[in-house]
């Protein structure tokens, strides 16, 4: 006997067919023209506005022409005979040294209580501040100026192609006591400040003189000192050497107060200076047009020159 059977699935099983698709969709409708693109800041149409170019612009490094492409051998000596002379002699030594002593009382002063004392007191003193605001408003600070003449060239030991001498460099050998200009200020004393302390050393005219040395303090209290030294060789001297200096002292704020001198205060202001020139090197002279009798023949230089830029 024969039996035939058949496999039936369920029909929940059944998966539906899928395929897929690229699908393009224009975003921009547009269309780009030659002239769209051209910005003329880097690109730039053509001249026959046929086509565009890209143009870069940049720095190309700095170059030079070799020294050597200038250097020409003249092949001739330039031979000149003139009258020999001797070179004018000159001796600048300068060693000088001021010493000031300010006294600022008359030797007598009255305390608070009418009685007169001595100066420099044995015992400590008081004085009224509006004394001794009296005794500086009589002072003068205003000092002179101190001239040192320098010697000059003889004018006949010139050679005849100089027409001046402008002056004469200041020797200098290294040595710190070579050439210099000192200068100190002492408050000995003083029952206030000394003030614009100032000590100068110049040379040359007055309408614009040159400034060899400048020392300057504002303030210097009692029994203090301000001192400074300025090296000065290799500087040029003039015709003089000038030396300026002055200074103030202080008043006291308030008339009212009392002030002490101590015993042994002498109540006065010192100073110093000092210039030590140990001689000098060089004139500096200004010299005429001179025309030299030469004949050299005409120089050839290279004709064509190489430049490489590196790029």
């Amino acid at each position: 006997m024969y039996i035939g059977a058949c496999d039936f699935q369920n029909p929940s099983d059944f998966e539906t067919p899928t395929w897929f698709i690229d699908l393009k969709i224009p975003l921009v409708q547009e269309k780009y023209t030659l002239d769209g693109i051209v910005d003329n800041k880097q690109i730039f149409s053509t001249d026959d506005s046929l086509g565009m170019q890209l143009i870069f612009e940049d720095t190309l490094p700095k170059t030079s022409i070799d020294a050597s492409y200038l250097e020409v051998d003249v092949g001739a000596e330039i031979e000149y005979e003139g009258t020999p002379q001797t070179a004018p002699s000159l001796t600048v030594i300068v060693d000088t040294t001021i010493d000031v002593t300010i006294p600022f009382t008359p030797g007598l002063l009255t305390d608070i209580n009418g009685i007169p004392f001595t100066i420099p007191p044995t015992d400590d003193q008081q004085i009224f501040a509006s004394t001794w605001n009296d005794i500086l408003a009589v002072f003068d600070t205003t000092f002179p100026a101190v001239e040192i003449p320098l010697p000059s060239i003889d004018e006949s030991e010139l050679p005849e192609f100089i027409t001046e001498v402008s002056g004469v460099m200041i020797q200098a050998d290294g040595s710190s006591d070579s050439s210099f200009f000192f200068s100190s200020i002492t408050n000995d004393g003083m029952l206030t400040d000394i003030t614009n302390a100032r000590f100068s050393m110049i040379t040359g005219s007055s309408v614009s003189p040159d400034t060899l040395a400048d020392h300057e303090q504002s303030a210097v209290a009692k029994d203090s000192i301000f001192s400074s030294s300025t090296s000065i060789g290799d500087q040029k001297l003039k015709d003089a050497i000038r030396i300026l200096f002055d200074f103030d002292v202080a008043a006291h704020t308030n008339e009212t107060d009392t002030l002490t001198i101590n015993a042994g205060d002498l109540i006065q202001v010192n100073f110093a200076i000092r210039i030590r020139i140990a001689g000098v090197d060089e004139a500096v002279v200004e010299i005429a047009e001179y025309d030299m009798p030469t004949e050299l023949d005409p120089v050839t230089f290279p004709s064509t020159v190489e430049i490489y830029s590196g790029i």
